[in-house]
């Protein structure tokens, strides 16, 4: 939120409505709460486009630190790679493992 701030795009309450809104996802971890990079365009902390559609798909069906562990996890329908590795080079392909993941939750 304080980079945000200083970028000039935003702070606390509206990094809270993009966690709330399902723009980002977060999880606590002790007494924080952690928001992956990631998803951040790194000279002005936006959401990016492809973190939030594939978490999208996976807000519903995953907590924050499952969302968090699959994006790092090499998954088989990815050929061994993590989405993470794969989300700029081969969005569709993330997004059907995001989608696979979420049938696999959702029956």
């Amino acid at each position: 939120a304080r980079r945000m701030s200083a970028a000039g795009t935003g702070g606390y309450v509206d990094l809270a409505r993009r966690i709330v809104g399902g723009q980002v996802f977060s999880f606590q971890w002790h007494q924080d709460f952690w928001l992956p990079l990631f998803q951040f365009h790194p000279e002005d902390f936006t959401p990016l486009e492809a973190p939030r559609r594939v978490t999208r798909l996976l807000r519903d069906v995953l907590d924050g630190w499952a969302v968090a562990r699959w994006y790092v996890t090499p998954l088989q329908a990815l050929d061994g790679r993590s989405p993470l590795a794969l989300l700029d080079a081969d969005l569709p392909a993330v997004m059907a493992a995001a989608q696979a993941q979420r049938q696999a939750r959702c029956p």
